[in-house]
């Protein structure tokens, strides 16, 4: 306020001593004096060098936007810019860590870390401390653990169905094993008679889990030049050539992908160039699509090298970059395109290393699982170029055994898995299949709420609250994730979402994805939900065809914003009201009966719902409806729900706007892995 009325006296100062001269000068304008002196234009400037903030190799964006802030105004708003040296200081204290980050030593990083993944022990099967720990050890030249093969047997026969399927919606299970197994030399086509294979054959099964299940089973299949069985259904075969077509047809416009909406990730657009890599010089409309590609993520590098998805920059955005340019020969250390700064992608992916070998998901959160297996898989596929051996997932040069031995004894593998990169000659010669992040490291505020329930759903009716119909569910049938096109946001979208706020990230996302809309007064991010609004948001989701109305609630009338999606929850048996033939759509949602939509929509599109987080620690625990009651432990299990303390659950309390927003975009999370 202090640094406001001075400059406000400086300059009635300055005008009271120009206007005079001003007012006689034929060049002169009352036009002019405004735009000189608009204290509008210079305050939002200082308020973007206050933003800065402490300067680290991560504050490049926020820099330049201040600096690009600070160019657009005139000579005469530049001079009442006070903190100018602010900004200054910031461009020279980055500079010099740029300097620093573009030294880092690679080889170093990799070896610690595989050496930490090598004593971890036996993995298990799964998408952390499993496949991707294994194809990290084998493809950098170490041995597969013992004991994994034998863990991989137990869970396929425990999992496996008739169609050779490991999961009912999640092809990429299999996928996922199939590349262990192949880097390890083991047959996939017989593993204690089961043929993996098949559970890739089936075109519409592989895009239940939209382009994440046809990139990965290409991949996959492409590992070994793997033959794709023969479906029962013959009109949903799936070909090579199917997949490809497939996938050139869902790349957006700014020639990246993503699993929803039209906005490039780049994490899945990495991981569509690494299943395209191998047809790139034989199909001309791969070609195409893969140049337009490498632009789009050459145009989305941010200024310190790195790279970001829903959670802004992260560890395993960088590597699905640079295992996708080591598929098509490029050098990730080098190649212009991808070199921001002096810092390279690969210098990037770095910046994450902790100590003692490993990764983290994002800035300051410090060790993650998945960022480990994914950061040293992409340095294997780095050194593995470097060395002009084959691609990460080329497994040519793996023995495939297809006796009872032991394979791994038979595998083609280096004798000497670390390289120092700086004496190798200059020769030319999936990664977890979701591409969201580890929830355990989600670093956004806890999602708490005070509020109790609204008096339009009284405690006496709290029994019939949503489970006047069994939890237990269907195969799924027409519900899949098919998240709407995306909108484009910026920071005035609106007015009440700022960049600073700590919902900021989950709000954007679904704005985006047109998951949820504003209101008249902005996003209203701390008002309630209601129990229409959540069906809505799952509704899109789901975006069902050829709905039949059937009405199933007196107080859902014909023709509201609300009244298809309810019609459509009911249907799939995702809500079932408040008893009496109620559905109380205004009526704000208490936090179990989120959990609970969302845990029956999960399970209708054939998510894993069996976790069960232990709610003992909760003093409130005994407060959840029995009805609740699964659904509160898995969706506590998974972080999509957490406590408003360390000793409170509060499953009756309602929940605002943003916490929801947070909410979805963790539980979106959970629907790709």
């Amino acid at each position: 306020m202090k640094r406001k009325i001075f400059r406000i006296l400086l300059v009635s100062i300055m005008m009271a001593m120009i206007l005079p001269v001003s007012l006689s000068a034929t060049a002169f304008s009352e036009d002019t004096v405004t735009e000189d002196l608009n204290f509008d234009s210079i305050n939002a400037v200082m308020e973007k060098i206050d933003a800065i903030g402490e300067v680290t190799v991560y504050a490049g964006n926020r820099i330049k936007d201040a600096r690009s802030a600070y160019d657009e105004l005139t000579d005469s708003q530049k001079e009442l810019v006070e903190n100018f040296i602010i900004l200054t200081d910031a461009e020279t204290a980055i500079a010099d860590l740029y300097a620093a980050v573009s030294n880092t030593d690679h080889t170093a990083i990799y070896e610690a870390t595989g050496q930490y993944i090598a004593e971890l022990g036996t993995p298990s099967v799964g998408s952390v401390g499993g496949e991707w720990m294994v194809l990290s050890l084998t493809r950098s030249g170490r041995d597969c653990p013992d004991g994994y093969y034998e863990n991989v047997v137990a869970f396929v026969n425990e999992n496996i169905n008739d169609k050779g399927q490991l999961h009912r919606a999640k092809s990429t299970e299999n996928s996922r094993v199939i590349l262990a197994l192949t880097s390890a030399g083991y047959d996939v086509t017989n593993v204690d008679g089961h043929n993996l294979l098949c559970g890739l054959s089936d075109m519409n099964y592989l895009k239940r889990q939209g382009i994440n299940g046809p990139i990965w089973a290409l991949i996959a299949l492409d590992s070994y030049g793997y033959e794709i069985p023969q479906n029962n259904n013959e009109e949903t075969q799936a070909t090579r050539e199917t997949i490809i077509s497939y996938l050139l047809e869902k790349q957006f416009s700014d020639g990246g992908w993503a699993l929803a909406g039209n906005v490039a990730d780049p994490d899945i657009t990495g991981m569509a160039i690494q299943a395209l890599a191998p047809y790139y010089h034989s199909n001309p409309d791969v070609e195409v699509a893969v140049e337009r590609a490498l632009e789009c993520l050459s145009s989305i590098q941010y200024e310190n090298g790195s790279f970001g998805s829903v959670d802004g920059i992260c560890a395993e955005s960088c590597a699905q970059v640079i295992v996708a340019l080591t598929a098509l020969g490029i050098d990730p250390e080098t190649d212009d395109r991808f070199v921001k700064n002096g810092i390279s992608v690969v210098d990037a992916l770095c910046m994450f290393s902790v100590e003692e070998g490993g990764f983290e998901h994002i800035p300051y959160s410090g060790f993650n699982g998945m960022a480990t297996e994914q950061g040293q898989y992409a340095l294997t596929a780095y050194f593995r170029y470097l060395e002009g051996k084959t691609f990460l997932y080329d497994m040519t040069d793996v023995t495939i055994f297809t006796d009872d031995d032991t394979a791994d004894d038979d595998v083609v593998v280096d004798e000497d898995p670390i390289v120092d990169e700086d004496e190798i000659v200059d020769e030319v010669p999936v990664v977890d299949e979701s591409p969201i992040v580890d929830e355990d490291q989600v670093v956004d505020e806890e999602i708490g709420v005070t509020e109790t329930v609204d008096a339009a759903v009284s405690e006496e009716d709290s029994a019939a609250l949503e489970d006047t119909a069994s939890t237990e569910m269907e195969e799924p049938s027409d519900v899949t994730l098919e998240i709407p096109e995306s909108i484009p946001f910026t920071e005035d979208t609106f007015m009440d979402v700022q960049k600073k706020d700590w919902h900021y990230e989950s709000v954007k996302y679904v704005y985006e994805n047109n998951l949820m809309q504003g209101t008249d007064n902005g996003f209203e991010p701390d008002s309630k939900m209601t129990r229409a609004m959540l069906v809505t948001v799952l509704y899109r989701m789901a975006t069902p065809e050829n709905m039949v109305a059937t009405y199933h609630f007196s107080d859902v009338p014909e023709g509201q914003w609300y009244t298809d999606a309810i019609i459509w929850a009911a249907e799939n048996n995702v809500v079932s009201g408040v008893g009496e033939n109620q559905f109380a759509p205004e009526a704000e949602i208490t936090r179990e009966q989120m959990a609970l939509m969302i845990y029956r929509y999960a399970k209708k599109c054939g998510v894993d719902v069996s976790g069960s987080g232990n709610l003992d620690k909760f003093a409130d625990a005994n407060e959840i409806s029995d009805w609740a009651l699964d659904a509160m432990k898995w969706a506590n299990s998974v972080d999509l729900i957490n406590g408003t303390s360390d000793t409170m659950l509060s499953p009756k309390h309602t929940a605002t706007r943003a916490q929801v927003a947070t909410i979805l975009l963790r539980f979106c999370s959970i629907m790709t892995q």
